[in-house]
């Protein structure tokens, strides 16, 4: 099924979007006075029935909740056999009613906390024979009160030492003395619940929310195993789930920029099949330096090309699947996932051992829930521009630069204006005449207001240990820039069943598929981002015929070569998994998993002779229609077995481990193949004469032995150890084996006898942990080299080498020593933690160039090392609380600060472009020449000739490069608020990346000050025809207009620019309806919304006229797409 929603409005771009916004505030404010509910529900309220009816004690239970603020915390199941009432309609007080219902049981109750309704046995209820006293075997399943299992739950026989703990799927089995016998269960986080043995054997229990305690502990899940944050010796920390449900973005990363600490995302491309670069504290592998995608070798890699890697990546973990590629969430539908977590340290992450040297984030998805089945919809539609775009001349402004630059060169003896004008109207070879009487604004005529569309729809229930979560999703962005479109459909079906007492098997499996309009990016001439920067505004778009002019700029007609090149990218991903869980004995299960991802990507591009690059390609030169499809299958798969054992020793021990083997296979094939004189609109290659064609397949593997323990006593000492042994197929015969390790120690300070007594302090840990993971990224064929058969020697067929082996590289290996405090304080109004981390890299992989013959210019190996150590700091804060739905405010911050260096090098530096890598310096230290301005006498720029910076010269070739600072930020982070009132509710987000630097390499292009003539692509930006000197005294920084002008260079620090800014990152307005209207209805939710993002930028240097995020992690930016500013709004209803 499709939807589309297709807006047609009659605004002007700029005000667009605050017409938008004053709408919504005025039907939201319109809603509130039409639908305000009244202020809270009496202790002993008023509950009605409708009609004469049957209850069961259950039914009245459920009645009691939906009317009141009441909750009910009982075994589930012990009321099965009691007598049901007959109730007439009518108004029954809360207690009469409880009375009634409860007579003829042998259950009474009592109200606890207000709100919680405990029910109890009355103590004078005699057992059917007391004189025998035998023992019985209880068994059963903890769960909380969404439905989902409670691993590690305490179960113990009171007033004895008989306990138990529950195992991975909530599952416990308990021998107790007699049936007088109470069952307590109790787990961090969650009220404590006593139960009378009585005559079952079967005991079901759900555990309710310990409201002030849930909200400063959660449930971690690694991928593993699930731990209680408190009972947690490593840094980990789960995402709020407000960052991806609901989530517009095509990639589920840029909408978790600043939602935890230590964790860094950067959208430097909003291009629909790009992914943000994503860095856990700081950068421990090296970036590009020959590194790059893990596809093809002979062709060029672009957007959307699966297995794309980016050193320094963390890895991905999404039901089990490894993988560095963040494109695999692209297909992932963020209202599918039921948890997102960041393993930072190496005691949460270690036990991925080879791949977790960056880190780690786990991705879990949904399950289904026993109970009523639940259908739910959601549906959003927003609208969209970008950010930040470098403002171009028009046409007076720009001749009139053209004029002043010829003058002030005495360009073929031109003094003055007349001279200047006749010449742009005919200026020979340097470019096409200048036409003052065409104006174009090329940003306007590529761009539009982008349209977001979504629509998502799932069904969940299950009955009789048989649960279902099956989900569909669609979404359509249309980009700001014309004609790049992206649309993805998802499906996916969980099932989770218990066989029998001991085996239960969970099964996924999913599709997503996405299509999307794939331009080139970057720098490519074919880019036509870039060409608003460069194209000048006198050119026409259409001839007079309405055919698109071509006559300039090598036959790149920006808006042409979006509308008639097909640029076509489709991925088809199938996603499946297979989860077996057998309880060997209580405490002892084998657990094994299978999972696997089957990508099938085609990316056909169909370029018309006329236009673009088929005008550019030549054959005899003769120009005809030419097409290219790369088609790529990428099977990645995951095997893993273990076993778990977990128990209880007594009220004060409890241990758990556990130990397996794991495989994980990666599998690339590929074919390319281009054709020339294809027949016109045809897309089938075989309709054209084939140019070349070649195929590609990599395999690499991974196996791996691991062995995972802990231990706690009495809650309050924690220890973790961790051991993990891989196996690279990536490294040859002597280094493919790696040793990983992690030990993790934690102090619950908090349950210490003398703190009993505190009223201020409710949770205080002290944690610290040390281990060392490894990374294996490299080529498949690091190790060995390989050879390229297509090669040629005395004009006959020969191999050549394509890229020359090291048989000595081996394992980059990462330690991380994390040393951290988690607290919660003043009934935890106040909670968050404080982390210090220092992680230090060791035989770093490094593409490093090396002297050739008929071979690589570059070869991995393990070449020095490099050190990231900072701070992290996270605080929750509830500055006013509300008990009676009234008004409530909480705050969030995180803030992270990291600091990068280089500890080792095997030469004195290496110079990479415009980087320099030093022992002492950050990684991303800047190399450059040294602007020292504008000369105010005569208008010139001035360098720099060494780093003390006291001597200038106007001659760039007398000028030295050196140390310009770096690209990392001094420190990140986010500040939240969200003020709730009655039923809405108001979040923003404030985000900031401070200090750093950002170099804008295209510098000289985007803001070219006369160096490219009068060529097709010379327009500059507003900034350097506001700036630019003029007169003698001008103080300024911006050199005068000299055309021709040869001075100017790309590798000065001109282009630099004060990375800072503050962003207001997301803005969401929300009300959700009450349930006394939404019970007359058939509807059991309903919330509508309104959300902004990326709204507001301030940038604190001025001078920086582009998004300050296109510079990525390296800081270097170029012509890439801005983030976009998107209002959109939405509802969301549940049946």
């Amino acid at each position: 099924m499709e939807f589309n929603f297709r807006i047609t409005m009659p605004f002007k771009k700029r005000g667009l979007l605050k017409i938008l916004m004053r709408t919504f505030i005025f039907l939201f404010c319109t809603l509130s006075f039409a639908l305000s509910p009244n202020d809270g529900i009496g202790q002993n309220a008023i509950i009605k029935i409708e009609t004469n009816q049957v209850f069961s004690v259950d039914d009245v239970f459920d009645l009691i909740e939906k009317q009141t603020d009441y909750n009910f915390l009982y075994s589930v199941g012990i009321f099965d056999d009691s007598p049901k009432v007959n109730l007439n309609k009518g108004k029954f007080r809360t207690f009469e009613l409880l009375e009634k219902i409860l007579k003829n049981t042998e259950f009474t109750y009592k109200i606890v906390n207000d709100a919680e309704i405990y029910l109890y046995k009355r103590e004078n209820i005699n057992t059917k024979d007391e004189s025998v006293q035998v023992q019985i075997k209880i068994s059963g399943i903890v769960k909380d009160s969404n439905g989902d299992v409670l691993p590690g739950v305490t179960v113990i026989e009171k007033g004895t030492n008989n306990g138990v703990a529950a195992g991975f799927l909530g599952n416990y089995e308990i021998t107790v003395k007699d049936s007088n016998s109470i069952l307590v269960f109790s787990f961090v986080g969650y009220q404590s619940l006593e139960v009378l043995v009585g005559n079952n054997t079967e005991i079901n229990v759900v555990l309710k929310e310990a409201v002030q305690e849930l909200e400063a502990v959660n449930i971690i899940s690694t991928g593993y195993q699930k731990i209680a944050k408190e009972k947690l010796t490593g840094a980990a920390e789960n995402i709020d789930k407000s960052f991806y449900e609901n989530s517009y973005s095509t990639t589920l990363q840029e909408g978790l920029q600043g939602s935890v600490a230590g964790l860094q995302i950067i959208s430097n491309n909003s291009h629909p099949q790009s992914v943000p670069q994503v860095i856990i504290r700081g950068v421990g592998s090296a970036f590009g330096e020959g590194v790059g995608a893990l596809g093809f070798a002979t062709t060029t890699a672009v957007l959307g090309d699966p297995i794309v890697l980016t050193p320094g990546s963390p890895l991905y973990v999404i039901d089990g699947v490894p993988t560095f590629d963040g494109r695999d969430l692209s297909s992932i539908n963020g209202n599918d996932i039921k948890s997102i977590t960041v393993l930072k340290d190496a005691s949460a992450a270690s036990i991925y051992g080879a791949r977790a040297a960056n880190g780690v984030i786990v991705v879990e998805t949904k399950s289904g829930k026993s109970g009523k089945g639940k259908v739910t919809y959601s549906s959003q539609v927003g609208f969209s521009e970008f950010t930040e775009v470098n403002q171009r001349l028009n046409s007076t402004q720009l001749q009139e630069l053209y004029v002043e630059g010829l003058i002030n060169k005495g360009f073929s003896g031109i003094t003055d204006e007349a001279g200047a004008l006749a010449f742009l109207a005919a200026p020979g070879s340097a470019g096409k005449p200048f036409n003052s009487n065409q104006d174009t604004n090329w940003g306007e005529e590529l761009t539009r207001i982008g349209q977001v569309t979504q629509h998502n729809l799932s069904a969940s229930g299950g009955k009789n240990d048989n649960n279902y979560y099956l989900s569909l999703g669609y979404l359509k962005n249309e980009s700001p820039l014309k004609e790049i479109n992206f649309d993805r459909v998802s499906v996916k079906l969980k099932y989770d069943t218990k066989i029998s007492e001991k085996l239960n098997v969970s099964s996924i499996v999913g599709y997503g598929k996405t299509t999307s309009n794939n331009h080139e990016t970057g720098t490519s001439y074919y880019n036509p981002f870039r060409n608003i920067y460069l194209i000048r505004p006198d050119f026409k778009i259409y001839n007079d015929d309405g055919s698109y002019d071509t006559s300039y700029n090598s036959y790149v007609n920006p808006l042409g070569i979006l509308t008639d090149e097909t640029r076509r990218l489709e991925m088809n991903d199938f996603r499946g998994a297979l989860d077996l869980n057998y309880e060997i004995t209580p405490g002892f299960t084998f657990e094994t998993n299978l999972s696997g991802n089957y990508y099938l990507t085609e990316n056909y591009n169909n370029y018309p002779s006329y236009i673009g690059k088929g005008a550019n390609y030549a054959w005899g030169g003769v120009t005809t229609n030419y097409a290219n499809q790369r088609n790529t299958a990428a099977f990645n798969w995951n095997t893993r077995a273990l076993l778990r054992y977990v128990k209880k020793l007594g009220e004060d021990h409890s241990v758990g481990a556990f130990v397996g083997m794991e495989q994980n296979g990666l599998d690339v094939k590929g074919t390319n193949v281009s054709v020339k004189e294809l027949r016109a609109g045809s897309e089938t290659l075989d309709n054209g004469t084939p140019v070349d064609a070649d195929t590609n397949r990599r395999e690499t593997s991974i196996s791996s032995l691991f062995v995972n323990a802990d231990y706690d006593y009495q809650g309050k000492y924690l220890l973790n150890a961790t051991y993990r042994r891989d196996g690279s197929s990536r490294f040859g015969a002597n280094n493919k084996y790696g040793n990983f390790y992690a030990l993790g120690l934690g102090w619950n300070i908090h349950k210490e006898s003398f703190m009993e007594n505190n009223e201020i302090i409710n949770i205080l840990k002290l944690r610290a942990s040390y281990g060392v993971n490894g990374n294996d990224q490299i080529g498949p064929f690091g190790y060995s080299g390989t050879f390229n058969t297509t090669g040629s020697y005395n004009n006959l067929n020969a191999a050549t080498i394509a890229s020359a082996g090291n048989a000595l590289i081996g394992w980059e290996k990462n330690a991380t020593f994390d040393i951290g405090l988690d607290f919660s304080l003043f009934s935890n109004r106040v909670s968050g933690f404080l982390d210090y981390y220092s992680r230090k890299t060791s035989d770093l992989l490094y593409n490093l160039p090396v002297s050739s013959f008929n071979a690589d210019s570059f070869v991995f190996q393990n070449f020095g090392g490099m050190k990231n150590s900072g701070i992290e700091l996270s605080l929750n804060t509830k500055n006013i609380v509300s008990n009676n739905n009234g008004f409530s405010w909480s705050s969030g911050i995180n803030l992270t600060t990291n600091k990068n260096e280089i500890t080792e090098l095997k030469t004195d530096e290496i110079i990479s472009g415009n980087y320099l890598r030093k022992v002492g310096e950050d990684f991303n230290t800047l190399n450059l020449y040294g602007y020292a301005g504008v000369d105010p006498e005569t208008g010139s720029e001035m360098f720099y000739t060494d780093e003390s910076e006291t001597t200038t010269t106007m001659v760039i070739g007398e000028a030295v490069k050196y140390n310009h600072g770096k690209t990392t930020p001094d420190y990140y982070g986010s500040l939240i608020n969200t003020v709730s009132f009655k039923n809405f509710s108001l979040t923003t987000q404030l985000y900031t990346s401070w200090g750093g630097q950002i170099f804008e390499a295209s510098g000289n292009v985007q803001n070219d000050n006369g160096s490219r003539r009068i060529y097709d692509y010379s327009n500059t930006s507003k900034y350097v025809y506001d700036n630019r000197w003029q007169n003698p005294g001008d103080i300024t920084d911006v050199p005068k207009y000299i055309y021709s002008n040869t001075i100017s260079n790309n590798q000065t620090s001109r282009w630099l620019h004060d990375g800072s800014y503050v962003r207001l990152k997301r803005v969401e307005l929300a009300y959700n309806f009450p349930n006394q209207i939404l019970e007359k209805t058939f509807i059991s939710a309903l919330r509508v919304h309104a959300s902004a993002d990326n709204i507001w930028t301030s940038i604190k240097d001025k001078t920086l006229t582009n998004d300050p995020e296109m510079g990525g992690i390296t800081g270097n930016a170029s012509f890439d797409t801005p983030l976009t500013k998107t209002i959109y709004f939405g509802l969301n209803v549940s049946f």
